[in-house]
């Protein structure tokens, strides 16, 4: 099992990362005219994946498997996700660890760079 917090990125990421349950066809049941229909998670959670399967994951889930899983090395591609579309924030954020994976290395940085 994955288990990723919330923070920064899509809900369809997130909806991704559900633990896929197995997924029974719903027993057709004869009802009462009116009656309300059965709410069946498994169903909703496949056809809201099957609706998100053309996207891409969010930035926060590439960085994260690219080892940058620190809580701020998240905070930090959190911001400048915000800041940026996806195609920006993962070049600028590997680029910015790659010199400065620390809050004491930032801190060091000349505003040059």
């Amino acid at each position: 099992m994955r288990h990723v917090g919330f923070s920064c990125g899509g809900i369809h990421s997130a909806l991704r990362l559900v633990v896929r349950a197995r997924e029974k066809p719903a027993a057709r049941v004869k009802r009462e005219p009116g009656a309300k229909r059965r709410f069946d998670i498994h169903v909703v959670l496949r056809r809201i994946r099957d609706a998100v399967a053309e996207h891409a994951d969010a930035a926060m889930f590439d960085l994260a498997e690219r080892g940058f899983k620190t809580v701020f090395q998240q905070l930090v591609g959190c911001i400048i996700s915000i800041r940026t579309r996806d195609e920006t924030t993962l070049p600028v954020a590997r680029a910015l660890f790659a010199k400065a994976p620390t809050p004491a290395a930032v801190a060091a940085l000349s505003k040059d760079k």
